[in-house]
């Protein structure tokens, strides 16, 4: 639910951003296909509310990784997956941000008030026992956030801007002010969303995202690709989050100034690092291929536009015990501190992941043919 909830929330962020962008209709049904992939996911959340203030957080266990690849249809795993309910202020946070947003799109997009109201019905139940559940959701092994302030003002926030209500402006004010600079970014690490929605009412907010600009760009003087972020596992959306923060920095202040910052991590993405590699499928002349994705390997497919999770240390990497398939073609390029596998076994470095993919449309979608 923490992931689906942010790359759900990061698909309507982009519309919002943008609406013309972003309102691409290759299909021609007269909905914007970014709309139609958020809707999967709003419609997955409300699923996941199952019963008046209660959460399934996660299906399936690691049983997942034991039973070897297959397709859905050839599943042995059938009738046998375990849903995990559990509740916790940041998961409220990022739930209620990604359907009150919803909500607000599809009432003034659609006119469609009977799913708005769905939507905007089930963030207000939910936010509104925010203080009586514990601070984090450990009901799970996976995906569990280290803080909540900043997943609770952004909930806040959008609800605000959806129903007008002073105590939600209140409460975002108030949340991210505790939440501050993340100095990182991630499915867990998202205060500058909040913040940038909040700099609209209080220029104040605009600093925090500053801070996390000023952070990254002294990290970045010393790097020899400009990246802007230590290497940890999702790597890329970091770097990613780092040119989306420049993006919003920019609207809110007109302020250029790590623009520079901007660009070494889009090229770092794009081909500029030392394996002289896409990350991105179908991008670039040559790019990744061999992704940890189970259905384009065992339908022989590409994955275009799918975007690898990115580098990391070889320590790190080797702490997996990873069984890799393929000679790393990559080899006399690797170093201890920068290790990268395109093999479709490294679910580390190599799976291309929801979280990390929203992040890139929004940088991608957004310098997309710029005239």
């Amino acid at each position: 639910l923490n992931t689906t909830a942010y790359a759900t929330y990061m698909l309507l962020f982009a519309f919002e951003f943008d609406p013309e962008k972003f309102g691409f209709d290759k299909n021609k049904n007269n909905v914007p296909d970014i709309l139609e992939e958020a809707k999967i996911g709003l419609d997955w959340l409300l699923r996941a509310n199952y019963e008046k203030f209660k959460l399934i957080t996660q299906v399936q266990d690691l049983r997942d990784h034991t039973v070897g690849w297959r397709l859905p249809e050839n599943d042995p795993l059938e009738n046998q997956r375990p849903a995990y309910s559990g509740i916790g202020k940041n998961i409220i946070g990022i739930y209620s941000a990604a359907l009150s947003l919803g909500a607000k799109i599809w009432q003034e997009k659609f006119n469609y008030a009977e799913y708005s109201e769905k939507c905007l019905k089930a963030a207000e139940e939910l936010y509104s026992i925010h203080k009586k559940v514990k601070d984090v959701d450990n009901s799970t092994v996976m995906y569990i956030d280290q803080r909540f302030y900043g997943k609770l003002a952004l909930g806040a926030v959008e609800l605000y801007n959806t129903t007008k209500k002073s105590k939600y402006l209140n409460f975002a004010k108030e949340y991210a002010d505790s939440a501050k600079a993340d100095f990182w970014w991630s499915w867990g690490d998202i205060n500058s969303l909040a913040h940038y929605k909040l700099s609209y009412y209080d220029k104040k907010y605009s600093e925090y995202i500053k801070d996390n600009m000023d952070h990254f760009y002294q990290y970045h003087k010393n790097r020899i690709f400009g990246e802007g972020a230590a290497y940890s596992w999702g790597t890329n959306n970091t770097l990613m989050g780092i040119s989306l923060q420049n993006i919003l920095y920019k609207k809110i202040t007109n302020d250029n100034s790590y623009n520079d910052l901007d660009t070494f991590q889009r090229d770092f993405v794009l081909g500029k690092n030392q394996w002289g590699i896409s990350f991105i499928n179908s991008v670039g002349k040559k790019y990744v291929k061999n992704f940890h994705h189970q259905v384009s390997f065992l339908k022989s497919r590409d994955l275009p536009g799918g975007f690898a999770a990115g580098p990391v240390t070889k320590d790190f990497l080797s702490n997996y015990d990873i069984p890799f398939e393929n000679f790393d073609y990559l080899s006399k390029f690797q170093t201890d501190s920068s290790y990268f596998r395109d093999d479709r076994n490294d679910y580390v470095s190599n799976e291309p992941t929801i979280t990390a993919n929203a992040t890139a449309i929004f940088v991608f979608g957004f310098y997309g043919n710029r005239k």
